[in-house]
């Protein structure tokens, strides 16, 4: 299992969450890929939607190029809470071409 973090979008800490193994449910290579994993919120989360902040922490893309088709991959999350501390998350993985 591993633990990352979750921050607000101005960049503070939220908390820790756990998260499982994930398993990738589509494949197009370049075209693209969709992966669900779940995570679990600590106990003194119990009850906050922590939907957005992972949503947040989680898409991004680190492409610094000037010109399109470079190949770089961009990660677009979403979660869904499906009980007080766990989430089931979804992301999108697309590539510049």
């Amino acid at each position: 299992m591993n633990y990352s973090t979750l921050y607000t979008y101005d960049s503070e800490k939220i908390c820790d969450v756990k998260v499982l193994k994930g398993r990738t449910v589509c494949d197009d290579g370049i075209d693209g890929r969709i992966s669900i994993t779940r995570m679990i919120a600590p106990t003194t989360m119990k009850g906050t939607n922590l939907a957005r902040a992972i949503g947040n922490t989680f898409s991004y893309s680190y492409c610094q190029h000037e010109h399109d088709c470079c190949g770089c991959p961009r990660f677009n999350t979403y979660a869904k809470r499906v009980s007080a501390r766990e989430y089931v998350v979804t992301t999108y993985t697309s590539y510049n071409i």
